[in-house]
C-alpha cells in the first residue's frame, strides 16, 4: 500500500480544505474532503487496509484539526472498514468509474459517518438528535456526494489505488 502518498494527499486535502473551501460555503458548510477519501479508500482497498487508511487519515484530520483528538480516528477507521468490507462483499465492479455511482457512495459513506457522530455526541451529552440535526447530516452529505466526482478523478490520476 502506498501509505506515504496516502499521507501527502491526506495533509494536502486537509490544507486545502482549511484555507480554500472556506470560499465555497453553502448554508456556513464547507464540504469534507477527507471524508471523500475515505470513501474512496473503502473502495480501493481490502477491509484490513482501508481500516488502516481510515486510521490515518482521521490522524491527520485529529492532528491538523479542533475537536476531541481520536475521534476522528475512530470515526474514519469504523466507516472505511464497514464500507469497504461492503464494498467486496456487495458491490461487483472493481472500480467506481460512473460519477453517479461515486456520488452515491460518498453519500453513503458521509451520512453513515455523520449519523455515528451524532449518535456519539447524543450519548455523551445525553440529548436525543433532532430531526434538524440529521437534516442537517444528509445536507452535508449531498455536498460532499456533489463534489465526489472531482475529487475521485484526482484521486485516480495519482494513481492511489491498492489493488
Amino acid at each position: 500500500m502506498r501509505w506515504t502518498l496516502l499521507l501527502i494527499v491526506t495533509a494536502c486535502l486537509q490544507l486545502l480544505e482549511a484555507s480554500l473551501l472556506h470560499f465555497v460555503q453553502i448554508g456556513g458548510r464547507a464540504p469534507d474532503l477527507l471524508l471523500v477519501l475515505v470513501a474512496f479508500v473503502a473502495a480501493n482497498c481490502v477491509p484490513f487496509d482501508a481500516a488502516l487508511g481510515g486510521a490515518a487519515i482521521g490522524c491527520v484530520r485529529d492532528v491538523f484539526g479542533a475537536g476531541r483528538l481520536g475521534l476522528s480516528t475512530l470515526l474514519f477507521m469504523v466507516v472505511a472498514l464497514i464500507f469497504s468490507a461492503f464494498f467486496k462483499g456487495v458491490v461487483k465492479t472493481r472500480r467506481l468509474n460512473n460519477p453517479l455511482t461515486q456520488g452515491a457512495w460518498v453519500f453513503a459513506a458521509s451520512l453513515f459517518c455523520y449519523v455515528l457522530y451524532l449518535a456519539y455526541t447524543g450519548l455523551c451529552y445525553a440529548f436525543e438528535p433532532k430531526a434538524a440535526l440529521l437534516l442537517t447530516a444528509a445536507l452535508l452529505s449531498l455536498y460532499n456526494a456533489l463534489i465526489a466526482p472531482i475529487v475521485f478523478l484526482f484521486l485516480m490520476r495519482t494513481r492511489l489505488t491498492w489493488r
